[in-house]
């Protein structure tokens, strides 16, 4: 179990404590900086080897998906990983899910009941604590990096969060009512991080997927799909091995894959 009430980072004791053979082992840390995507992005394109972190105290310029704003005050875990793995840039996409297995694992760790909703929400007690945004460089069939951002609501209340998303967000802190050991929950995160990724590299999307639907939230659920042009509803019936796509049955029988789009349940009344 990762113990609590310790709060600051220090790359030393989490390079010190990792089990890991490349992810994590070094570490560019920040008291203060715009993104740690972006930073990543930036040391990958110099050719910064795989496994590198990036990990700031808080964040300026943090974002989500479709660009949106990402709160990052102090005594969150903001932090992005550079990886090189031999994929087809269609692939990419994947990787997103072991960011949220590792992040879902680590908060089981901490006695809280994670759960994850597609394609890349983390959420305890149905209130989003972690998001994770994927991104990559790449031409026509050569991916040459990948940076997998992870943001995650720790060591602070939840009335620290913009007032529009405190009924749909919450914290580790506010969930435990007390402050995390940091430094092991960002150990414990690498560490299964790398077990997924390896696993992964050598056998596949299916066990990956099959370990990402035990902690799913949405599989079996009626939902609705807020997309650019459109809302649907249906039943999340299944994710797309090939594509990662969730695959939804829809209110008229048919089916269609959702490859993007913001996902909901739809309560009972």
């Amino acid at each position: 179990m990762i113990s609590l009430t310790n709060d600051f980072l220090s790359p030393d004791i989490i390079k010190d404590r990792l089990r890991t053979e490349f992810i994590g082992r070094e570490i560019r840390y920040f008291d203060e900086t715009g993104s740690t995507n972006d930073i990543a992005k930036e040391l990958a394109r110099k050719g910064a080897l795989e496994g590198l972190l990036v990990l700031a105290e808080t964040q300026t310029s943090g974002r989500g998906r479709l660009g949106r704003v990402w709160q990052s005050p102090p005594g969150g875990i903001w932090l992005s990983l550079i990886l090189r793995p031999r994929l087809a840039p269609q692939e990419a996409p994947k990787l997103t899910f072991i960011g949220a297995i590792a992040v879902a694992t680590a908060i089981r760790n901490l006695g809280l009941d994670a759960k994850i909703k597609w394609p890349n929400d983390v959420l305890v007690s149905n209130r989003k604590i972690c998001g994770i945004l994927t991104e990559m460089e790449s031409e026509t069939d050569v991916l040459h990096y990948v940076v997998v951002g992870i943001g995650i609501n720790a060591n602070f209340n939840k009335d620290k969060l913009p007032a529009e998303i405190q009924k749909t967000a919450t914290t580790l802190k506010s969930e435990l009512k007390e402050s995390v050991n940091r430094n092991e929950f960002i150990t414990c995160l690498l560490n299964e991080f790398e077990r997924s990724y390896l696993v992964f590299l050598e056998k596949g999307f299916s066990p990956i997927l099959e370990e990402w639907k035990e902690l799913s939230c949405i599989l079996n659920e009626d939902v609705r799909v807020y997309m650019d042009n459109r809302i649907i509803d249906g039943k999340a019936i299944d994710v797309d091995q090939a594509s990662g796509a969730l695959i939804l049955k829809l209110d008229n029988g048919s089916f269609e894959k959702i490859f993007s789009g913001d996902v909901s349940i739809r309560r009972q009344k």
